[in-house]
């Protein structure tokens, strides 16, 4: 009761006396929201009507930089009290009457102040921080303030959707801007996916392909067409790979003329040579003389002869050693 019957006697003091009570109003704003973790005077009817009441004899910023470390406190009750404490200010009488542009001037610190408990563990802290930034942005005209800059493309990815939940309650008419922002990106993102395509009727020319100059010898040639000239395949887009184009650039033969006689195979004898030929012949007999010549095979021959006389005279002496057999 003394708590409450002070705070309350506070608050009319500064609202009577306005800027006359700034000087001791700056001593009490900060001793009252020391005791912001202590739940049993941190109540909208005792510490929480003072503190506002005390925005009479004070100007903005100081509440404002008085505020912010609350608003990064570890405690999750002092954060979402800092964060509410805050949005509530704003829209108090005397702080329009003596900043009507809070949201507009401040921008860029109410932002920086709130953004990291967008993405808090804690579901309440989170929402609060969501609601926070939406009342912000929805204040303020986008020509004025690079909102993406500042909050929309600091907002995760896996967050957004409070934020939008938010929009939707203050403001149904209006698509919330992330919406937009998610839309344009994924727009963004599946025509950089997707390959260049060429409307019909479009200033392209046709595609000429390389042609070397064996392919330009027989494009040359009458009766034969250009190769590469046409694309090969039932697509009609794809061109001939290099071995097709290779293959490509000898002339097809009409198999009713029958082919040259020097491309006939003959029968090949056992030694690997034509049989049915005299001129084969005399080539193979001719490279048989040429083998002979060579001095390892005369050399061959010759023991092949010594061997032969040796065995002629064994044999001959052993006809001579056997007695003749008698008659019967």
């Amino acid at each position: 009761p003394v708590v409450a019957e002070a705070a309350k006697c506070v608050g009319l003091m500064a609202r009577g006396l306005r800027r006359d009570f700034e000087r001791s109003a700056r001593q009490m704003l900060p001793a009252a929201l020391a005791r912001m973790n202590d739940k049993s005077v941190w109540k909208p009817t005792i510490l929480v009507d003072m503190v506002e009441q005390l925005s009479w004899s004070l100007p903005f910023d100081f509440v404002l930089e008085e505020l912010r470390p609350f608003a990064a406190s570890k405690s999750l009750f002092v954060k979402k009290e800092a964060m509410a404490l805050l949005l509530r200010t704003m829209d108090l009488p005397q702080v329009r009457m003596s900043c009507p542009e809070a949201a507009l001037q401040f921008f860029p610190v109410l932002a920086s102040t709130v953004l990291p408990n967008v993405d808090d563990q804690d579901n309440g802290v989170r929402h609060e921080a969501a609601k926070f930034l939406v009342h912000l942005v929805h204040r303020v005209d986008p020509a004025t303030v690079d909102v993406h800059a500042i909050v929309l493309d600091k907002v995760p990815s896996h967050r957004r959707g409070a934020f939008e939940e938010e929009w939707k309650k203050i403001d149904k008419d209006q698509p919330c801007p992330l919406a937009n922002d998610a839309l344009s990106t994924s727009v963004q993102s599946r025509r950089g996916a997707m390959p260049a395509t060429t409307p019909r009727g479009g200033s392209r020319g046709p595609i000429t392909p390389r042609v070397g100059p064996a392919t330009a010898a027989s494009s040359a040639a009458p009766g034969h067409e250009a190769v590469g000239s046409a694309p090969i395949g039932g697509h009609g887009s794809r061109h001939a790979s290099p071995c097709r184009e290779r293959s490509s650039e000898r002339p097809r033969q009409d198999r009713s003329v029958p082919s040259s006689p020097s491309k006939i195979r003959a029968p090949v004898s056992a030694r690997g040579l034509p049989a049915s030929r005299g001129a084969s012949r005399e080539r193979a007999i001719a490279t048989d003389e040429e083998v002979l010549e060579t001095p390892m095979v005369k050399g061959m021959m010759a023991e092949i002869r010594n061997l032969r006389s040796a065995v002629e005279r064994l044999q001959q002496s052993q006809e001579q050693a056997v007695p003749a057999a008698p008659a019967p």
